[in-house]
Protein backbone atom coordinates (compact mmCIF):
# COMPACT_ATOMS: atom_id res chain seq x y z
CA UNK A 1 0.00 0.00 0.00
CA UNK A 2 2.92 2.04 0.70
CA UNK A 3 4.05 1.59 -2.86
CA UNK A 4 0.51 2.76 -4.20
CA UNK A 5 -0.11 5.41 -2.28
CA UNK A 6 3.28 7.18 -3.18
CA UNK A 7 2.63 6.65 -6.42
CA UNK A 8 -0.61 7.95 -7.03
CA UNK A 9 1.11 11.67 -4.86
CA UNK A 10 3.72 11.37 -7.65
CA UNK A 11 0.95 10.96 -9.82
CA UNK A 12 -1.50 14.18 -9.05
CA UNK A 13 1.21 15.99 -8.67
CA UNK A 14 2.33 15.41 -12.38
CA UNK A 15 -0.87 15.82 -13.73
CA UNK A 16 -1.68 19.18 -11.79
CA UNK A 17 -0.25 21.47 -14.35
CA UNK A 18 2.16 23.94 -13.12
CA UNK A 19 -0.41 26.89 -15.37
CA UNK A 20 -3.30 25.99 -13.66
CA UNK A 21 -2.48 26.73 -10.27
CA UNK A 22 -4.25 30.21 -9.23
CA UNK A 23 -2.81 32.76 -7.65
CA UNK A 24 -5.55 32.62 -4.83
CA UNK A 25 -8.51 30.32 -3.91
CA UNK A 26 -11.41 32.24 -2.64
CA UNK A 27 -14.63 30.60 -1.28
CA UNK A 28 -17.97 32.77 -1.35
CA UNK A 29 -20.14 31.88 1.78
CA UNK A 30 -22.90 33.69 0.02
CA UNK A 31 -25.21 31.83 -2.56
CA UNK A 32 -26.87 35.28 -4.15
CA UNK A 33 -26.38 34.84 -7.77
CA UNK A 34 -25.80 38.19 -8.67
CA UNK A 35 -23.27 38.49 -6.21
CA UNK A 36 -21.60 35.33 -7.66
CA UNK A 37 -21.50 36.56 -11.50
CA UNK A 38 -20.35 39.76 -10.76
CA UNK A 39 -17.74 38.33 -8.89
CA UNK A 40 -16.66 35.66 -11.13
CA UNK A 41 -16.13 38.15 -14.45
CA UNK A 42 -14.32 40.71 -11.62
CA UNK A 43 -11.76 38.14 -10.99
CA UNK A 44 -11.27 36.24 -14.60
CA UNK A 45 -8.28 37.83 -15.54
CA UNK A 46 -6.43 36.78 -12.16
CA UNK A 47 -6.42 33.17 -12.15
CA UNK A 48 -8.56 32.63 -8.88
CA UNK A 49 -10.32 29.77 -7.98
CA UNK A 50 -13.97 30.58 -6.98
CA UNK A 51 -16.01 28.30 -4.75
CA UNK A 52 -19.36 28.64 -3.57
CA UNK A 53 -20.47 27.44 -0.26
CA UNK A 54 -23.74 27.02 1.28
CA UNK A 55 -23.27 27.93 4.98
CA UNK A 56 -22.87 30.82 6.26
CA UNK A 57 -20.11 32.10 8.03
CA UNK A 58 -20.62 32.71 12.00
CA UNK A 59 -17.38 34.91 12.80
CA UNK A 60 -14.26 34.91 12.42
CA UNK A 61 -13.30 31.61 13.97
CA UNK A 62 -15.35 29.88 11.49
CA UNK A 63 -13.76 31.86 8.70
CA UNK A 64 -10.68 30.12 9.79
CA UNK A 65 -12.10 27.19 9.20
CA UNK A 66 -13.87 27.06 6.16
CA UNK A 67 -10.95 28.39 4.74
CA UNK A 68 -8.94 25.28 6.05
CA UNK A 69 -11.77 23.34 4.91
CA UNK A 70 -11.12 24.27 1.19
CA UNK A 71 -7.41 25.29 1.60
CA UNK A 72 -8.64 28.73 0.04
CA UNK A 73 -6.94 31.53 1.47
CA UNK A 74 -9.85 34.36 1.33
CA UNK A 75 -13.37 33.91 2.52
CA UNK A 76 -16.37 36.61 1.78
CA UNK A 77 -19.22 36.67 3.06
CA UNK A 78 -21.72 39.41 4.32
CA UNK A 79 -22.35 39.84 7.74
CA UNK A 80 -25.67 42.32 8.02
CA UNK A 81 -24.74 45.31 6.48
CA UNK A 82 -21.14 44.53 6.02
CA UNK A 83 -19.29 43.08 3.31
CA UNK A 84 -15.91 41.06 4.69
CA UNK A 85 -13.11 39.60 3.16
CA UNK A 86 -11.35 37.15 5.64
CA UNK A 87 -7.70 36.61 4.49
CA UNK A 88 -6.75 33.14 5.42
CA UNK A 89 -2.67 34.06 5.73
CA UNK A 90 -3.09 37.62 7.09
CA UNK A 91 -5.53 36.06 9.69
CA UNK A 92 -6.98 39.34 9.16
CA UNK A 93 -10.87 40.15 8.35
CA UNK A 94 -11.56 43.20 5.94
CA UNK A 95 -14.90 44.57 6.03
CA UNK A 96 -16.78 47.27 3.76
CA UNK A 97 -20.48 48.53 3.98
CA UNK A 98 -23.00 46.89 1.81
CA UNK A 99 -26.75 46.09 0.98
CA UNK A 100 -28.15 43.32 2.46
CA UNK A 101 -30.62 40.75 0.88
CA UNK A 102 -30.62 40.14 -2.47
CA UNK A 103 -28.87 42.16 -4.81
CA UNK A 104 -29.18 43.73 -8.38
CA UNK A 105 -26.99 43.90 -10.87
CA UNK A 106 -25.50 47.17 -10.56
CA UNK A 107 -25.64 46.90 -6.21
CA UNK A 108 -23.61 42.85 -7.07
CA UNK A 109 -21.19 44.79 -9.90
CA UNK A 110 -19.91 47.26 -7.01
CA UNK A 111 -19.61 44.62 -4.52
CA UNK A 112 -17.44 42.51 -6.65
CA UNK A 113 -14.86 45.68 -7.50
CA UNK A 114 -15.18 46.25 -3.37
CA UNK A 115 -14.11 42.90 -3.09
CA UNK A 116 -11.57 43.40 -5.51
CA UNK A 117 -9.86 46.22 -3.85
CA UNK A 118 -10.29 44.35 -0.69
CA UNK A 119 -8.29 41.18 -1.91
CA UNK A 120 -4.80 43.53 -3.11
CA UNK A 121 -4.26 40.89 -6.07
CA UNK A 122 -1.05 41.45 -8.45
CA UNK A 123 -1.34 42.78 -11.48
CA UNK A 124 -3.49 40.51 -14.13
CA UNK A 125 -1.97 38.65 -16.84
CA UNK A 126 -2.83 38.93 -20.20
CA UNK A 127 -4.93 36.25 -21.00
CA UNK A 128 -7.90 35.83 -18.75
CA UNK A 129 -9.60 33.00 -18.49
CA UNK A 130 -12.90 32.09 -16.58
CA UNK A 131 -13.23 31.49 -13.57
CA UNK A 132 -14.98 28.06 -12.53
CA UNK A 133 -17.43 27.79 -10.05
CA UNK A 134 -18.11 24.89 -7.80
CA UNK A 135 -21.39 24.17 -6.13
CA UNK A 136 -21.68 24.13 -2.48
CA UNK A 137 -20.93 20.92 -0.71
CA UNK A 138 -17.78 19.19 -1.63
CA UNK A 139 -16.11 15.78 -0.34
CA UNK A 140 -12.33 15.41 -0.46
CA UNK A 141 -9.56 12.50 -0.14
CA UNK A 142 -6.52 12.34 1.56
CA UNK A 143 -3.22 10.15 0.38
CA UNK A 144 -1.22 10.31 3.03
CA UNK A 145 2.71 8.37 3.44
CA UNK A 146 4.98 9.26 6.47
CA UNK A 147 7.54 7.67 8.95
CA UNK A 148 8.50 7.83 12.57
CA UNK A 149 10.82 6.98 14.96
CA UNK A 150 9.11 4.51 17.88
CA UNK A 151 9.57 3.41 21.34
CA UNK A 152 8.40 0.12 22.24
CA UNK A 153 8.04 -1.12 25.45
CA UNK A 154 8.05 -5.04 24.87
CA UNK A 155 10.71 -7.47 27.20
CA UNK A 156 12.96 -4.43 27.49
CA UNK A 157 11.97 -1.15 25.80
CA UNK A 158 13.34 -1.04 22.06
CA UNK A 159 13.72 2.28 19.94
CA UNK A 160 12.81 1.21 16.28
CA UNK A 161 11.19 3.05 13.43
CA UNK A 162 7.79 2.74 11.90
CA UNK A 163 6.32 3.40 8.40
CA UNK A 164 3.06 4.45 7.72
CA UNK A 165 0.26 5.33 5.30
CA UNK A 166 -3.45 5.85 5.29
CA UNK A 167 -6.45 7.20 2.79
CA UNK A 168 -9.40 9.22 3.92
CA UNK A 169 -12.19 9.96 3.36
CA UNK A 170 -13.98 13.81 4.22
CA UNK A 171 -17.73 13.57 3.08
CA UNK A 172 -18.05 17.02 3.56
CA UNK A 173 -15.68 20.42 3.95
CA UNK A 174 -18.31 22.13 6.67
CA UNK A 175 -17.16 19.35 8.58
CA UNK A 176 -14.09 18.46 9.99
CA UNK A 177 -14.56 14.62 10.26
CA UNK A 178 -12.45 12.20 8.23
CA UNK A 179 -12.62 8.48 8.30
CA UNK A 180 -10.58 5.94 6.51
CA UNK A 181 -8.11 3.29 6.42
CA UNK A 182 -3.90 2.99 6.70
CA UNK A 183 -1.94 0.54 7.41
CA UNK A 184 1.41 0.48 9.85
CA UNK A 185 4.91 -1.51 9.78
CA UNK A 186 7.55 -1.39 12.10
CA UNK A 187 11.04 -1.95 12.36
CA UNK A 188 11.78 -5.74 13.57
CA UNK A 189 13.27 -6.43 17.21
CA UNK A 190 16.43 -8.30 17.85
CA UNK A 191 15.86 -11.11 20.25
CA UNK A 192 18.40 -13.05 22.17
CA UNK A 193 16.89 -14.49 25.54
CA UNK A 194 15.92 -18.25 26.85
CA UNK A 195 18.17 -19.99 23.79
CA UNK A 196 15.95 -18.34 21.50
CA UNK A 197 17.74 -15.70 18.80
CA UNK A 198 15.58 -14.14 16.15
CA UNK A 199 13.88 -11.26 15.53
CA UNK A 200 10.09 -10.31 15.78
CA UNK A 201 8.10 -7.74 13.52
CA UNK A 202 4.71 -6.37 13.58
CA UNK A 203 2.47 -4.63 11.02
CA UNK A 204 -1.44 -3.55 11.45
CA UNK A 205 -4.34 -2.76 9.09
CA UNK A 206 -6.21 0.34 10.49
CA UNK A 207 -9.61 1.74 10.80
CA UNK A 208 -9.15 5.60 11.64
CA UNK A 209 -11.44 8.51 12.07
CA UNK A 210 -9.87 12.10 12.43
CA UNK A 211 -10.67 15.88 13.28
CA UNK A 212 -9.53 18.56 11.93
CA UNK A 213 -9.50 22.08 14.32
CA UNK A 214 -7.77 25.03 12.53
CA UNK A 215 -5.73 27.00 15.12
CA UNK A 216 -3.97 29.94 13.17
CA UNK A 217 -3.76 30.81 9.30
CA UNK A 218 -2.62 27.92 7.65
CA UNK A 219 -2.06 25.33 10.70
CA UNK A 220 -4.53 22.71 11.56
CA UNK A 221 -4.91 20.52 15.12
CA UNK A 222 -5.97 17.34 14.11
CA UNK A 223 -6.85 14.71 16.71
CA UNK A 224 -7.46 11.12 15.97
CA UNK A 225 -8.34 7.69 17.07
CA UNK A 226 -8.92 4.32 15.48
CA UNK A 227 -8.91 0.24 15.84
CA UNK A 228 -6.23 -1.68 13.97
CA UNK A 229 -5.97 -5.47 13.36
CA UNK A 230 -2.02 -6.34 14.85
CA UNK A 231 -0.07 -9.32 12.85
CA UNK A 232 2.91 -9.89 14.49
CA UNK A 233 5.77 -12.90 13.93
CA UNK A 234 8.58 -14.33 15.71
CA UNK A 235 11.68 -15.79 13.36
CA UNK A 236 14.75 -17.49 14.89
CA UNK A 237 16.56 -20.31 16.08
CA UNK A 238 16.35 -22.32 19.63
CA UNK A 239 18.63 -25.64 20.53
CA UNK A 240 19.76 -25.43 16.72
CA UNK A 241 16.12 -25.64 15.62
CA UNK A 242 14.36 -23.23 13.27
CA UNK A 243 11.14 -21.61 14.96
CA UNK A 244 8.57 -19.33 13.33
CA UNK A 245 5.31 -18.58 15.20
CA UNK A 246 2.50 -15.48 13.93
CA UNK A 247 -0.26 -14.15 15.85
CA UNK A 248 -3.17 -11.49 15.42
CA UNK A 249 -4.12 -9.19 18.30
CA UNK A 250 -6.62 -5.77 18.14
CA UNK A 251 -5.08 -2.43 18.33
CA UNK A 252 -6.28 0.66 19.88
CA UNK A 253 -5.08 4.05 18.42
CA UNK A 254 -4.97 7.43 19.40
CA UNK A 255 -3.26 10.20 18.40
CA UNK A 256 -2.97 14.06 17.21
CA UNK A 257 -1.17 15.78 14.42
CA UNK A 258 -0.08 19.48 13.87
CA UNK A 259 -1.07 19.73 10.11
CA UNK A 260 0.80 22.91 8.31
CA UNK A 261 -1.08 23.46 4.57
CA UNK A 262 1.79 24.19 1.90
CA UNK A 263 -0.49 25.81 -0.85
CA UNK A 264 -3.82 24.27 -1.96
CA UNK A 265 -3.42 20.63 -2.11
CA UNK A 266 -0.32 19.25 0.21
CA UNK A 267 0.29 19.67 3.59
CA UNK A 268 3.20 19.10 6.28
CA UNK A 269 2.68 16.83 9.19
CA UNK A 270 3.93 16.18 12.51
CA UNK A 271 2.35 13.65 14.61
CA UNK A 272 2.40 12.00 17.84
CA UNK A 273 1.07 8.51 17.79
CA UNK A 274 0.01 5.69 20.68
CA UNK A 275 -0.85 2.55 20.25
CA UNK A 276 -2.19 -0.48 22.80
CA UNK A 277 -2.42 -3.86 22.58
CA UNK A 278 -4.09 -5.42 25.16
CA UNK A 279 -3.82 -9.34 24.04
CA UNK A 280 0.12 -8.86 23.27
CA UNK A 281 1.88 -12.39 22.78
CA UNK A 282 3.85 -13.50 25.37
CA UNK A 283 6.67 -15.88 23.11
CA UNK A 284 8.02 -18.97 25.96
CA UNK A 285 10.14 -22.08 25.22
CA UNK A 286 10.43 -25.07 27.84
CA UNK A 287 12.94 -26.17 28.86
CA UNK A 288 12.99 -29.32 31.56
CA UNK A 289 9.47 -29.16 32.76
CA UNK A 290 9.51 -25.29 32.79
CA UNK A 291 8.49 -22.03 30.13
CA UNK A 292 10.81 -19.31 29.90
CA UNK A 293 9.57 -16.20 28.79
CA UNK A 294 11.53 -15.84 24.97
CA UNK A 295 9.92 -12.40 24.18
CA UNK A 296 6.91 -10.50 25.30
CA UNK A 297 5.43 -8.75 22.71
CA UNK A 298 5.03 -4.82 22.85
CA UNK A 299 2.02 -3.90 24.67
CA UNK A 300 2.27 -0.19 24.10
CA UNK A 301 4.27 1.90 21.70
CA UNK A 302 4.58 5.41 21.22
CA UNK A 303 5.84 7.22 18.29
CA UNK A 304 6.47 10.52 17.03
CA UNK A 305 6.80 11.46 13.07
CA UNK A 306 6.60 13.45 10.43
CA UNK A 307 4.31 12.92 7.14
CA UNK A 308 3.27 14.24 3.42
CA UNK A 309 -0.40 14.43 2.32
CA UNK A 310 -2.53 15.21 -0.35
CA UNK A 311 -5.72 16.45 -0.24
CA UNK A 312 -7.79 16.51 -3.56
CA UNK A 313 -11.70 17.44 -4.27
CA UNK A 314 -13.97 14.75 -5.67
Amino acid sequence: MFRILVTAIVAIAIVRPAAAEPHARIVLADEDPELRRALAGALAPWHVELFVDAIAIRDDDDAIHRAASWNARFVIWRDRGQLVVFDRERALADRRTTRTGALDPADAAAAALTVKTMLRLPPPTDDPIAVPVVAPGGRELRLEVGGAGRIAFASATDLGARQFDAVMFRPTRTLGLRVGVGTQLGSRIAIDAGGFKGTWGDWDADVLASWGLPIVAGWELEPNVGLGLVHDRLDGVIQGLARGEAGNQLAILAGVSLRRHLGNVFTAVANLALRGVPGAETYTATKGKNDTVVFQAPGFTTSLGLALSVDFGL
